[in-house]
């Protein structure tokens, strides 16, 4: 189940919900790479991407989803870069 299908609570902005992770991008050759990209997000290639935790708790109050999803709001990711010394 690939696609986000949800009930739209009342006065929502279906905009702020932008889809399940691995929707978000594409990948030219996904045949010969799957295995590393399973290994790196795994379970996480399911979550939800949403503009906010306001967006999150909104959905999650008002049961818009019949099964458990994890909501991944944007303005709280923190970006880390891995210094140069690592890499």
């Amino acid at each position: 189940m690939v696609e986000f299908r949800y009930n739209v609570p009342n006065n929502f902005n279906q905009r702020d919900v932008y889809g399940k992770f691995l929707k978000l991008f594409k990948i030219k050759d996904v045949k010969s790479h799957h295995l590393a990209i399973e290994a790196a997000a795994g379970g996480r290639m399911f979550n939800v991407v949403v503009k906010n935790e306001r967006v999150s708790k909104e959905l999650i109050q008002n049961r818009a989803v019949q099964y458990n999803v994890t909501y991944i709001p944007l303005n709280v990711i923190d970006a880390r870069c891995i210094p140069n010394e690592i890499v």
